[in-house]
């Protein structure tokens, strides 16, 4: 990370209540006044670089080169407590309250399953990294507390958030666990199917009409749709990875569903006594809770975690007991100076309890206080506890006199070897022996740190941030709430300048094609420095509020070998005939900083589609393959045809490659030794070298005799080998293993010349066979055979033998 110098720092403060505001920037101040909540008003971040266009989020973890900011603090500086105090900075930038899930995703604006579930996606997938979930916490029925507090979990952590996510929007879902992974299905209309997402490797599901996301069905029977998906985070675009992700979905024909689910409400509302503060701050983290083998990082407490603190600060004076303390007896605030300033009313002994309750995990309670104690036999105790009724003293004065002392409690805590702690108690104690006020205390500091991702602070924007607050103090006169945000602005470093134009496509162009590299102008830097990155993003929504796909939004990084403004995917068929798509770039320079989005430009493609309407059937003893051309796009030259055994689905590549066919048809003779393929997929093609998507699967009978069986001839012996066509399921993880489905065939009945010999041998030596059979009825040429492969594939294949003369004529 690169230390910024020439920053200026600065300060706004606004005080609440009757009420004022002051605002410092190069000198400069203005007052606002404000008689009630809410409050609404504007911050400007100068400078060149601010939170977003310094940060480069990749699977795992997050570069972050310049963060503008530096703490804020909502103090209560009145004399009644404030309940649910809430900041706001920028449009939808809410600092933690029980409806920013929400707000923050509107989903309401949206009219397609499509939209919001991407919306969802996305709010997710931005806000956390893949990383060791802290145990104990991912039990917790609301995953929403990953995104909250820790920035990081696991697949089934971000899966469960993301349902968390679409609930709270008026969704549902379903979590699937597969083979030690887990996605999501989700649901916002009853009516229609769910979409698959999986938001740990940051992937969702194309259909093959490139229009809609599909469900965990149809990506269960074609795992094309994963393959073609290239994609582990924007980073990563290797055949390695596509052939993990793959892995995955091994099981996906035994998964076991954990939904639809409720996730229990968690409340993310403050409340502050006078004089105590909620201070959220951008250091580097120096506590954590996290209980597992391998605790974050440091660059993780530097960029994913801060640790954050409720101050709590009293006196005792001119405030209402009340309302700075949960619980107490037998209290007096002093009335001679030489009292302290709060102890015993009456005689016996006199007690308070102050209840944190925090919608974050505690990390360290550090308290500091002033006591008096006259003689060694008055008592000041102090006790610690988790639930308000189990007791554990933590200190007893030792001093006389006026003294200060201080207690740690981070043992007690323990947050690397403790589930997370959210709520504690603290007792004080006083017992004097003669005076009421012979012991007791003068002032006590609180300072209890807590956990809180930093995706989910506010973040200041370069220009103008709108700023609001807001609490449930309705119309409270005496609300008196000044919150202080401190930043630092940088000019050092000047964003690379934004992409100024296309080259291909040109904006509003119409493209003679499908399939092609995209290329703009070079970005350039004010500053000199070296273009290290571009990001690349294109959508079928002109709002570019997410990709077409996964696969196209992407570090040209991602790609290897030199930085160049350039981008083609690896996969055809992304692209529709006739269909407007829409694309941005936006570059980065070798200190870290990303310039401004290029704007959207769009363009029209045209070309070959992929054929539709595929079909098989037997003629004779061959099959013939069948499909339409697709009603859209340009007329193809001719097909290609591709071939396997692989069950769900499988790609078009050389391994597949079977043929080429002129026409939309395609008959495929039977082999004397040798069963054809289970599966085809057809594509269409120009001449220009331009390939569609591939078809969906034609599947061919199966288990079926597929042997050229009527080869009796006169002066010959008959022989025939029975075997069938197979199909295998390809585990992608282990490439040298794969479930074969190998049917076993069984002959039930024969005529009784025909003899049988294991294993799967027909045959008669009989060379005037041909000439007998023209003789013999059907019953006494028929063959009955079951083929059965133990795994659901089974049939019962009727076979009438015939001399090799009459097949010849039937063709």
């Amino acid at each position: 990370m690169r230390i910024m110098a020439n920053r200026l720092f600065y300060k706004i403060i606004l005080v609440i209540a009757g009420i004022t505001l002051s605002c410092s920037a190069k000198a400069q101040k203005k007052t606002f006044t404000i008689v009630d909540s809410p409050y609404h008003t504007t911050l400007q971040l100068n400078g060149y670089l601010d939170g977003s266009n310094t940060k480069t989020q990749v699977y795992g973890n997050v570069d972050v080169a310049f963060e503008p900011m530096k703490s804020i603090q909502i103090h209560n500086a009145g004399k009644k407590r404030i309940f649910n105090p809430v900041l706001s900075i920028s449009e939808n930038d809410l600092l933690l309250n029980s409806e920013c899930v929400r707000k923050r995703l509107n989903l309401e604006q949206e009219t397609s399953s499509k939209a919001k579930a991407l919306k969802v996606y996305e709010f997710v997938k931005n806000n956390r990294i893949h990383y060791h979930p802290a145990e104990g916490e991912a039990e917790v029925n609301n995953h929403l507390k990953q995104l909250w507090i820790y920035g990081y979990g696991y697949c089934d952590d971000a899966a469960t958030s993301i349902i968390d996510a679409a609930i709270y929007s008026a969704g549902h879902g379903i979590i699937w666990g597969l083979n030690g992974h887990v996605m999501s299905d989700l649901h916002f209309d009853a009516s229609s199917k769910g979409i698959f997402i999986d938001p740990d490797i940051e992937v969702f599901y194309l259909d093959m009409q490139n229009q809609n996301l599909e469900d965990k069905q149809t990506v269960t029977d074609d795992r094309f749709l994963i393959k073609r998906t290239s994609h582990f985070g924007k980073d990563r675009y290797t055949d390695k990875d596509q052939s993990f992700i793959t892995s995955h979905y091994d099981m996906y024909d035994r998964p076991s569903t954990l939904g639809p689910v409720a996730p229990e409400y968690y409340s993310y509302q403050w409340r502050l006594r006078p004089n105590e503060s909620i201070i959220y701050s951008w250091d580097s983290a120096k506590y954590v809770h996290h209980i597992i083998f391998e605790a974050p990082t440091s660059h993780m407490r530097q960029t994913v975690i801060s640790n954050n603190y409720l101050t709590y600060s009293q006196n005792f004076q001119s405030v209402s007991l009340d309302d700075i303390f949960d619980d107490m007896l037998n209290l007096k605030v002093k009335e001679s100076p030489h009292h302290p300033n709060l102890h015993a009313k009456n005689s016996g002994s006199a007690s308070f309890v102050i209840e944190n309750d925090l919608p974050f995990p505690v990390l360290n309670i550090d308290m500091h206080f002033k006591l008096q104690r006259a003689t060694e036999a008055d008592d000041c105790l102090i006790y610690y506890s988790t639930n308000g009724t189990q007791w554990e003293q933590i200190y007893e004065a030792n001093q006389t006199g006026v003294f200060s002392a201080s207690v740690n409690l981070y043992d007690e805590v323990a947050p690397l070897e403790k589930p997370a702690l959210y709520k504690y108690f603290l007792k004080f104690e006083f017992h004097p022996k003669d005076d009421v006020w012979s012991c007791g205390i003068d002032s006590l500091n609180i300072k209890t740190t807590f956990q809180a991702s930093r995706f989910f602070l506010p973040q200041l924007r370069l220009g103008e941030n709108p700023i609001s607050y807001t609490d449930d103090n309705g119309d409270d006169t005496c609300r008196n709430v000044e919150i202080t945000i401190e930043w630092q602005e940088s000019w050092e470093n000047k964003p690379p300048n934004k992409v100024t134009a296309p080259i291909f496509p040109a904006h509003q162009s119409n493209v003679d094609s499908l399939y092609f590299g995209f290329t703009w102008e070079p970005a350039t830097d004010d500053n000199g420095d070296k273009i290290i990155n571009y990001e690349f993003m294109l959508s079928d929504d002109i709002r570019m509020q997410y990709p077409l796909s996964p696969n196209f939004n992407l570090y040209v990084s991602a790609f290897g070998g030199e930085i160049n403004p350039y981008f083609k995917v690896k996969e055809t068929g992304w692209l529709n005939d006739g269909q407007t798509y829409y694309w941005r770039v936006r570059a980065k320079d070798a200190r870290g900083a990303w310039g401004e989005w290029s704007d959207t430009w769009s363009f029209t493609p045209h070309g070959v589609m992929r054929p539709i309407n595929g079909q098989s059937e037997i003629e004779g003893q061959s099959i013939r393959l069948s499909w339409d051309r697709n009603p859209t796009g340009k007329q193809p030259d001719y097909y290609k045809i591709y071939a396997s055994d692989e069950m769900n689905g499988f790609s078009p590549e050389q391994a597949t490659f079977f043929t080429v066919s002129g026409t939309n048809h395609f008959v495929i003779p039977f082999e004397k030794d040798k069963a054809p393929k289970s599966f085809y997929r057809i594509s269409a093609c120009d001449t220009s070298g331009q390939e569609s998507l591939i078809s969906d699967v034609i599947a061919i009978p199966y288990p079926y005799m597929y042997a050229a069986y009527d080869s009796i001839r006169q002066d010959s012996v008959f022989r025939m080998n029975l075997f069938s066509n197979e199909r295998f399921f390809l585990y992608y993880q282990y490439a040298d293993f794969e479930e074969l489905y190998h049917p076993v065939i069984t002959v039930k009945k024969k005529p009784d010349w025909l003899n049988y010999e294991s294993p799967g041998v027909l045959y008669s030596t009989d060379t005037d066979l041909a000439r007998k059979l023209a003789s013999m009825d059907s019953e006494q040429r028929t063959v009955v055979l079951e083929l059965n492969d133990g795994k659901g594939g089974s049939a019962l294949q009727e076979i009438i033998l015939r001399p090799f003369v009459s097949v010849h004529s039937d063709l």
